[in-house]
């Protein structure tokens, strides 16, 4: 990975306290969508999470840090949510930095509530309005160690603290008497506080900075992710489609696109195909439906369209404004297609007359299998095949004139088309074929008569 480093950064350190440490793009506190846009905007060779929302908003997502890790993109976390997030996920290869990872790695901490703040916005510079419970232990653990406190005075304060919404807590509110420490020890713990540094968010955050720092000195290790595999879930792909956009609607201008179509005479074809598109992807997901090697599907899409130089398939991608990797995925799409009416195509009935009377076309497809059946019952033939006709190759050259060239061997095209056997196949296209002749010869006679 070639790409700039990014640090999810808010109220634990101010960026300009941060770019001695590390050369970076800063970004805002992270949540839920933000790590997967910064994949797709900036493609980062790393990323560094300090801070993140929650409570009001969604937080960063576990499966986003995990598709970076999969990716080749290194992840690191302390101080804040980066240090949650990387104790719940250094087995799949974050990086946690720092204490405060270390506790809640080796389950000394276990609420997140430990490191959460009330802050301003940004426009505010991130402004505390309480301080982090993880904070106030370590300077209560520093000044016990300094013997400014003792150990029942500490664990009273903690308590004290604890038991205060996170908004609550701060060092003001032991100030104010919270924890009943005796007023000359009160004195000692605030002028031990004020004199000493007990931002232990800020100091990992630092760290952080500096092993980041070091990683990028080093040879840029990638991270140990080869020893778990990424699932596309059904709320992956959801997450997916809401933080890309163009993907819902199609691509760069996608929603021009989309506005014009819906206006358009031919919206309803359209707007169906699309639906079809969404829900053959979700049913192949699903159903676990397979589809050849991507070689053989790309070579048919590519007959079916002529696309069979490089110049044209060039020229279409251009026309179409989709690269080869989005060539390959419709070529898989259509095969998905094959693939699923293949296995559904027994229970299919009832939706094809459906279908062909949305269309308006059921009198004449009835009328047309009704057709072929009376010419078959009349001709005494209970069973056509290739016997019944003079030779095949013809009825197939006229099969593919009518419904389009098959783009397969025939057992295949067979398959697909959800016949049981390419002799089922052959019965009913040979039964189509002997009525169409029968028709066309008796719309001759009279012609012949008359002349």
């Amino acid at each position: 990975m070639t790409g700039p480093i990014l640090i999810f950064l808010g109220p634990t350190l101010a960026v300009d306290a941060a770019r001695p440490h590390l050369d970076a793009t800063y970004l805002p506190p992270c949540r839920m969508g933000d790590v997967f846009r910064a994949l797709e905007t900036h493609r980062p060779r790393a990323i560094g999470i300090v801070d993140g929302y929650f409570e009001a908003t969604p937080a960063v997502w576990h499966k986003e840090i995990l598709y970076a890790l999969s990716q080749g993109v290194a992840v690191f976390g302390a101080s804040s949510m980066g240090a949650l997030r990387a104790a719940e996920l250094h087995p799949f290869g974050m990086e946690g930095v720092g204490a405060i990872f270390e506790d809640f790695a080796h389950g000394d901490l276990t609420d997140d509530d430990e490191v959460a703040v009330a802050h301003a916005e940004a426009a505010a510079g991130y402004a505390l309005a309480s301080d982090p419970m993880v904070n106030l232990r370590r300077g209560l653990d520093l000044a016990k160690g300094a013997s400014v406190i003792a150990e029942d005075d500490r664990t009273r304060i903690v308590a004290a603290m604890k038991a205060l919404p996170y908004p609550q807590r701060s060092w003001q509110a032991v100030w104010a008497g919270a924890g009943d420490l005796a007023r000359d020890r009160l004195r000692a713990l605030r002028d031990f506080v004020e004199a000493t540094d007990c931002d232990l968010k800020a100091q990992d955050a630092r760290a952080l900075l500096d092993r980041i720092a070091e990683w990028d000195g080093a040879g840029r290790a990638a991270p140990k992710a080869d020893h778990f595999d990424f699932e596309p879930t059904l709320f992956w792909e959801e997450l997916v489609r809401l933080n890309r956009p163009e993907e819902a609607t199609g691509g760069d201008g996608g929603q021009r696109l989309l506005d014009h179509v819906r206006v358009s005479p031919g919206r309803e074809a359209a707007l169906s195909g699309a639906l079809l598109h969404h829900l053959v992807t979700d049913a192949v997901r699903r159903l676990g439906v397979t589809v050849p090697d991507d070689r053989v599907v790309l070579a048919r899409f590519r007959r079916k369209r002529g696309l069979t130089s490089p110049a044209a398939l060039g020229t279409w991608m251009a026309d179409n404004r989709i690269d080869q990797a989005g060539c390959l995925d419709l070529a898989r799409y259509e095969a998905q297609v094959r693939a699923l009416l293949q296995r559904t195509m027994p229970s299919l009935g009832p939706d094809v007359a459906a279908t062909l009377r949305v269309a308006g076309t059921y009198p004449a497809a009835e009328a047309g299998a009704r057709r072929t059946e009376t010419h078959l019952a009349r001709a005494g033939i209970d069973d056509p095949g290739p016997d019944h006709v003079d030779a095949l190759e013809p009825v197939l050259a006229d099969y593919q004139r009518r419904t389009g060239p098959v783009h397969t061997d025939l057992d295949t095209h067979a398959a697909e088309l959800g016949f049981g056997s390419t002799r089922h196949f052959l019965r009913a296209l040979i039964g189509a074929h002997l009525a169409a002749e029968s028709e066309e010869a008796d719309d001759d006679t009279p012609a012949r008569q008359q002349a």
